[in-house]
């Protein structure tokens, strides 16, 4: 597995928990330290399943994910953020779902979590063969923390594009279900951690940019139905990001174009929320009170609703695998 960090040494000792919490499964960890201002040093220092890769300036998330593959040994590789989390039951049921069908790609639910584990919405994906064409709408794989892939399939299509950042894991998952077969384990074992410093709050106006790349690359849908981007659900989380990242009236604005142009009503509802930040709370607040988060996010707290942690040390057990 490959975890790129920079400067989050916090972020990067609950991932390392996580690697630590993976049951019934052996795996090689490639952490790449992109740049930090303090070098990453492992608590015990390096062994054979687990090593640090230093560069030395900056090369951008991309980079640091293909330079944790190029270093890699393992037949499958799976990727971590160091700001998500995942179920200790995660790669087992992905190995074993990827065992039992010829698939290349891999992945399973995510839930979105905010950064004191309360859930904000959970990612539902639609039927293996309608992934191709849902990615053309929405990120429906999720980002790099939810997908495994086959070495071999990174290694045909080339990795990650290095000239994208916040939407190279979109771009890759539409080079490689163009190529490949896919499984899907259906239940959530991806927590995707949402908070202010994370790249897709203080990076929307690179995604916006990047988003209009991929239509440059793939196509644009002009009306339903036709193959190529389609920019409604995109805009919604632009918008919904932009409010996190504390501009609402940029939010405001989008949701409205949203509206003007799909007739989507939670749009018009969104846009007067943005302004009123009362009223945007209610509406998240109304949301999460109709979801539960995972049972295994508890691992990560103290108790429920405490800030996110590392996971608490019984859950580390590991035996067999890839």
């Amino acid at each position: 597995m490959v975890i790129p960090t920079r400067d989050r040494p916090r972020e990067l000792e609950r991932a390392l928990s996580v690697v630590r919490g993976q049951r019934d499964i052996e795996l090689e960890t490639v952490i790449v330290d992109d740049g930090s201002r303090v070098p990453v040093k492992l608590p015990g220092g390096e062994d054979s399943t687990t090593r640090v890769i230093r560069l030395e300036r900056s090369l951008g998330v991309a980079a640091a994910r293909n330079r944790g593959v190029a270093a890699a040994r393992g037949e499958w590789i799976a990727f971590l953020d160091d700001d998500d989390i995942w179920s200790p039951e995660r790669l087992r049921l992905l190995w074993e779902t990827a065992n039992a069908s010829p698939a290349e790609i891999v992945t399973s639910g995510t839930a979105k979590l905010d950064d004191r584990g309360r859930i904000l919405s959970v990612r539902s994906l639609p039927e293996p063969a309608n992934i191709r064409r849902a990615l053309r709408s929405i990120n429906v794989l999720g980002g790099p923390s939810a997908v495994m892939l086959r070495r071999q399939l990174i290694d045909r299509v080339g990795g990650f594009d290095e000239s994208l950042s916040v939407l190279a894991d979109w771009e890759l998952w539409l080079r490689v279900t163009d190529q490949a077969s896919l499984a899907v384990c259906p239940e959530v074992l991806t927590g995707y951690v949402v908070h202010r410093g994370g790249m897709h709050v203080t990076r929307t106006d690179e995604a916006m940019a990047e988003f209009a790349e991929l239509g440059r690359r793939y196509g644009t849908a002009r009306r339903p139905g036709d193959w190529g981007m389609s920019d409604d659900v995109f805009t919604r989380w632009a918008a919904s990001a932009y409010r996190a990242g504390g501009h609402p009236v940029h939010a405001a604005s989008l949701f409205w174009r949203n509206w003007r142009r799909y007739r989507y009503r939670p749009d018009l509802l969104q846009a007067l929320a943005s302004l009123f930040a009362p009223a945007a709370r209610l509406l998240d607040a109304s949301a999460r009170a109709q979801m539960a988060a995972p049972d295994w996010v508890g691992l990560y707290q103290d108790r429920p609703g405490a800030e996110l942690r590392p996971m608490r040390e019984a859950a580390a057990h590991r035996a067999s695998g890839t």
